[in-house]
């Protein structure tokens, strides 16, 4: 990763003009779009609103389709002001009402709809087996942080022994909600291989019973009660959670389920294989492990709409300094969804699927493209 990373960097310079007050942002994406960015310090760029927390500073530039922007360093970003936990944090697409503990009680969208059941889980607990105990996250010290761009929940608290960090980022023009988990493990073991309630699990409880996840090259109606494997997301009574590499799901009675890890040097439950007591395996949990999921408060089900959503949250953004502005390839046909572009035969080319109609079967024969991107115009 960091190898790509930097070869993508090295590139990146060299498409750029040279310029020392300013950074460039990076989109992939085909399309347009408002760029989540990360600088260090109290770095801003241009005019835009960028808030200052841990040690860096956050907020949202809009980069035009399969190219860059340049914006100037500012070094203005505000300050993110400690402050009473509020019963309620509102944003401009849905407010979320939490406990004094920081999790969440409700979710509701800005047309009113209540996304939450929480009569035996809390939106974001976290539950696990340890030790033959059942393990929450359910008491913590919280503080509350409020900002220009976010409001955050910073919660700090214990998984049965196991150091746990928690942040939520409540974005306040974008419709989607941010996590970061940060577990601080000891060669712990966890759960039982066999048993994924048993694992460390993110709960969050819907009052839905549809289900949908999404596939390679599309999406598809899925089943409760049964292990969920999605790409990238996840839809349950209105809510979208979006994973960032914890693929593994399930959904039982509406209660949206990520299986986070497990850890043990007993992973089968044929207790006569020999190997099962080798001593070469060490499967325990162990130093720190971050994990990153999203939450978009959607309400109604648009599988195309959440499949954009969705890559503008999670297609990658990249900075580095330089100047200047350019678009390389753009698609206009909002029906088309883009997961690959490469160069070929000195041309751009693209691989994608077509979305459906809304009046399509729940399960798609999807038209899947690899071609020149001028062809598809």
């Amino acid at each position: 990763k960091e190898k790509c990373e930097k070869t993508v960097a090295e590139i990146a310079e060299k498409l750029v003009e040279e310029a020392d007050d300013s950074v460039a942002v990076f989109n992939g994406l085909a399309r347009s779009r408002q760029c989540l960015v990360w600088l260090d310090g109290r770095e801003s760029l241009g005019d835009e609103q960028f808030q200052q927390f841990g040690g860096k500073s956050v907020g949202f530039v809009k980069v035009p389709a399969g190219g860059y922007k340049g914006f100037s360093l500012s070094g203005r970003a505000a300050a993110s002001k400690k402050t009473e936990m509020p019963d309620i944090v509102t944003t401009k697409y849905y407010s979320v009402r939490l406990d004094k503990d920081g999790l969440m009680k409700q979710i509701t969208t800005r047309p009113g709809n209540q996304l939450l059941r929480t009569d035996e889980y809390l939106g974001g607990e976290i539950r696990a087996r340890i030790n033959k105990k059942w393990v929450d996250n359910r008491t913590a010290e919280c503080t509350y942080y409020t900002g220009s761009v976010c409001d955050i929940v910073e919660r700090s608290t214990k998984l049965g022994s196991i150091p746990l960090s928690e942040r939520y980022y409540f974005f306040k023009n974008q419709p989607y909600i941010k996590v970061e988990l940060e577990f601080d493990f000891d060669k712990n073991e966890v759960g039982y291989m066999w048993f994924d309630q048993t694992k460390i699990n993110v709960y969050y409880p819907t009052g839905g019973v549809n289900v949908y996840q999404d596939i390679p090259f599309g999406y598809v109606e899925a089943r409760q009660g049964r292990p969920l494997f999605c790409t990238n997301w996840l839809y349950c009574g209105g809510l979208v959670y979006v994973n960032r590499g914890t693929v593994k799901h399930w959904v039982r009675n509406g209660v949206i389920a990520n299986v986070i890890g497990w850890g043990s040097n007993h992973f089968t439950n044929r207790l006569h294989w020999d190997w099962v007591n080798s001593t070469q395996y060490d499967i325990r949990l162990d130093r720190k492990q971050k994990i990153e999921y999203f939450l978009i408060p959607a309400g109604d089900f648009d599988g195309n709409k959440i499949v954009q959503q969705v890559q503008d949250i999670t297609s990658p953004v990249l900075v580095c300094p330089g100047t200047g502005e350019r678009s390389y390839y753009q698609v206009e046909d909002k029906n088309l969804s883009i997961t690959s572009i490469y160069p070929k035969q000195d041309k751009v080319w693209v691989r994608g699927y077509r979305l459906p109609g809304k009046d399509a079967s729940p399960y798609h024969d999807w038209e899947i493209f690899n071609s020149p991107i001028r062809n598809l115009d």
